[in-house]
């Protein structure tokens, strides 16, 4: 019949554990109560003896996981239910009377009193002697293994005189080393806490809590000593985001965060280590902006206004990066370009540059210069020049001689026009119509003038020999 009572643990060497409905393992120690329907496991070189109420000791061996049913923990029959009513009368009092002293039953009653009849019970129906059941023998008990893989198990059953006893049953605690990644600031890293930590005892190994904050079955976030993010598992493993802690790192720099974990074998032994994350800096490109509106460009007028100036500023998340690289005087194509570490920019147009100086009214012409932050981040100075309208000059023959009555009556010549700008047009004019004194005066497109003497006017005529009278007109 099964027996719903627990066994009790009478011997143990080695470790073994009861395995709870949720899958955890509680530590046997002798003494210990197994409930019926309990899931028994044995350590390696592990051996359990069990002893059920009304029932015959169970052994059960190294690495096995046995189901404790009422088949196994079933009580042995009970004797006085399988005995015989002894006859009642003289010879049946006789008989007991001479067992209880120690007397040959034999010798006290007739041979056929020792005989008694069978009666009901588990003994069957035949004629025998029963005297009491003092001690019952069996064979090994071969018991079904629930992995199918491991066949069965043979749990060994004591003897009344009990067995060695006194076997150790000392824990080792967990061996727990500390754990180490890298990474750079922008890649999650993932690993497992426990690949590296070890049990002496071959126990299975999880973790209990993370930087002090208990372990749950949906794992645990904590943030590193130096920033990220850890989230970590019961089986060990982790997932680490570094996030935006780590954006100040120059390319290159390296910075540190960790954590510290608590492993703990079925027995409740535990051991502490550390996750070391080294996280490497790379590159974040600065920010540059003008420090006003229009800061990132600037205008000069030819001969007029020669300078520009203005300010940018840069911010780079990396330590250090926030500033540009100086640049004195850098040449450009119409002046020069200088900046300072802090962004304070000069441009100083070359005036006299004839490419300038051809620039007339509304005409423009542009340069830009390229900035530099500390980290290699570029930025752009346009400057925009302005013409003005340079005034023309004239040169060539500008003067000219004619006689009173003489052969020729005109006299000319060829001007010449200069005028910087160059994509200026041009016409000649003379003032007065040309309307002379003397005379009257005409120039074409080409700048050819001829002056035509009136030799009938009497003040032409009025001059004596030697003398000379000057026309002069204005030719613009």
């Amino acid at each position: 019949m099964a027996n719903s009572s627990p066994a009790v643990v009478t011997e143990l060497t080695g470790r073994a554990w009861i395995r709870n409905s949720d899958g955890s393992l509680t530590e046997l120690h002798q003494g210990s109560n197994v409930p019926a329907g309990s899931d028994v496991v044995t350590a390696s070189g592990a051996t359990v003896a069990l002893q059920v109420e009304n029932g015959m000791p169970i052994v059960i061996g190294e690495g096995r996981q046995v189901a404790m049913n009422g088949d196994v923990s079933g009580a042995l029959p009970d004797p006085t239910e399988a005995a015989v009513t002894p006859p009642k009368g003289t010879d049946s009092d006789r008989l007991l009377a001479a067992l209880q002293s120690g007397q040959d039953p034999f010798e006290v009653l007739d041979p056929t009193a020792a005989v008694v009849s069978g009666g009901p019970g588990d003994d069957g129906g035949g004629s025998f002697v029963r005297l009491a059941r003092i001690l019952e023998s069996t064979s090994p008990l071969d018991l079904a293994y629930p992995n199918p893989s491991r066949g069965l198990d043979t749990l060994n059953l004591l003897g009344g005189g009990g067995g060695a006893g006194g076997a150790g049953n000392t824990n080792n605690a967990p061996i727990a080393v500390n754990d180490t990644a890298r990474g750079d600031e922008k890649t999650t890293i993932r690993g497992n806490l426990l690949a590296n930590d070890s049990d002496p005892d071959g126990d299975p190994l999880s973790i209990v809590s993370i930087n002090g904050r208990p372990m749950t079955p949906g794992g645990v976030a904590v943030t590193g000593s130096n920033g990220g993010t850890f989230i970590v598992q019961p089986d060990g493993s982790y997932v680490f985001v570094p996030g935006t802690s780590f954006q100040h790192l120059p390319e290159g720099q390296t910075a540190t965060t960790t954590i510290s974990y608590v492993v703990t074998d079925p027995s409740g032994a535990t051991s502490t280590a550390t996750v070391e994350v080294t996280v490497v800096g790379v590159n974040d490109p600065a920010k540059i902006t003008p420090a006003q509106a229009g800061d990132d460009a600037g205008s000069v007028t030819e001969d007029k206004v020669s300078t520009a100036n203005g300010k940018l500023n840069v911010v780079d998340p990396d330590d250090g990066q926030s500033f540009f690289v100086a640049a004195a005087d850098r040449p450009g194509t119409y002046g020069t370009f200088s900046i300072d570490a802090n962004g304070n920019w000069v441009y100083n147009l070359n005036n006299n540059d004839p490419r300038v100086q051809g620039l007339g009214v509304g005409e423009k012409l542009t340069e830009t210069f390229t900035v530099t932050t500390a980290d290699g981040t570029t930025g752009t100075v346009t400057i925009t020049i302005n013409g003005t309208n340079d005034v023309p000059t004239i040169s060539g023959t500008a003067t000219g001689g004619i006689k009173e009555d003489g052969p020729e009556a005109t006299v000319s010549g060829q001007l010449e026009k200069h005028d910087v700008d160059t994509n200026d047009t041009h016409t000649w004019t003379v003032s007065d119509g040309g309307k002379g004194e003397y005379g009257s005066f005409t120039v074409d497109n080409n700048g050819k003038w001829t002056y035509t003497l009136n030799n009938d006017d009497p003040k032409v005529q009025a001059l004596k020999q030697g003398e000379t009278a000057t026309d002069k007109i204005t030719v613009t």
